[in-house]
């Protein structure tokens, strides 16, 4: 919770994805960042060779509070980039995703002077994170931002979710919101 104090006065908090042997405390510290401080993530893989972060950004789309919030929080990085990839997956016209899934949030987006190419993508049978991350590679990706644990830690402990599942498999850096 320390950890959790210090990074309210801080605009983003960094921190290393956990690792095997390691996977308890720092699971703790990145969920203290997380739902302690206020404040958006980035999670760093330690995969990840380094370089510059935020010239194409892919943004995870589901209408969520922790999507609308980590959204909002990544402005700068969408308004800075050369490239940004709004991603929806299996969404279909309905009441929560509008008519055009995922166009209201890239038309947020350009409103505010970035570019936003939107992609609805259908999974065809993968999970929902395997798309996305497919996604990050096919357009070369260089942040991941969306939205953290739309669902409570215990569901996601007990039945996974994408959260968790993204926190595993992504090779670039992961720009997080609760």
């Amino acid at each position: 919770s320390a950890l959790g104090l210090r990074a309210r006065h801080a605009d983003v908090c960094i921190v290393a994805r956990p690792t095997r042997t390691d996977r308890d405390s720092a699971q703790a510290i990145l969920e203290a960042a997380l739902f302690e401080s206020g404040r958006p993530i980035i999670i760093v893989p330690p995969e990840w060779k380094g370089g510059a972060i935020g010239q194409h950004v892919l943004a995870a789309w589901k209408p969520t509070r922790e999507a609308a919030r980590a959204f909002g929080d990544a402005d700068d990085f969408f308004t800075q980039a050369k490239r940004v990839s709004v991603v929806t997956v299996d969404a279909k016209p309905s009441r929560r995703f509008g008519e055009q899934p995922g166009g209201d949030i890239a038309a947020h987006i350009a409103f505010h002077g970035a570019t936003a190419d939107l992609f609805n993508l259908d999974s065809g049978g993968r999970s929902e994170t395997d798309t996305i991350l497919n996604q990050a590679l096919v357009v070369g990706a260089d942040l991941v931002v969306m939205g953290g644990y739309g669902r409570s830690r215990m569901s996601e402990f007990i039945f996974g979710g994408v959260t968790r599942s993204m926190l595993n498999g992504v090779q670039v850096p992961l720009f997080m919101a609760h």
